[in-house]
């Protein structure tokens, strides 16, 4: 079976509350995320609410704005979000907070769906792992430096 998610991980000497704050103080990703840029919402941070998320996309394509919608918010525990084309190509982007003795573990990972996922997931791989992993430690810097 082909496997259409790409997931990292990364333990992060900060509680799950601080990560948490970081990652949903939305409109200062910028500072830390050289991948993400930010989400921009429709509304309160909650399940439901829509928005737009910038994104830096592998060249030749770089940065874009797509539309998206909250699919988990579970403060402490996870933030996801679901934006694509339905059908075509979906992601299910999120990151999943575990408590661990040091701190926190970071678990990042998206899930593709629709009939140019395969294809989409086999050209870009390794580029969306080692964007998720630059993702990750600017994540960690930021955190710990708090």
């Amino acid at each position: 079976m082909f496997d259409r998610e790409i997931r990292t991980d990364i333990d992060i000497a900060a509680r799950p509350e601080q990560v948490w704050d970081v990652l949903t103080a939305l409109d200062e990703w910028s500072q830390w995320n050289p991948v993400l840029a930010g989400i921009v919402l429709d509304g309160p941070l909650r399940e439901g609410s829509r928005g737009r998320l910038s994104v830096e996309l592998p060249p030749p394509v770089g940065r874009r704005s797509i539309a998206v919608r909250l699919v988990t918010v579970r403060p402490r525990e996870e933030l996801a979000w679901q934006g694509g084309v339905t059908g075509v190509v979906e992601g299910r982007h999120g990151f999943r907070l575990e408590a661990t003795d040091l701190g926190t573990r970071v678990i990042h990972s998206e899930t593709f769906s629709g009939v140019m996922a395969p294809a989409l997931v086999a050209l870009l791989r390794r580029q969306l792992e080692r964007r998720y992993r630059r993702l990750n430690r600017g994540l960690r810097e930021r955190c710990e430096r708090s």
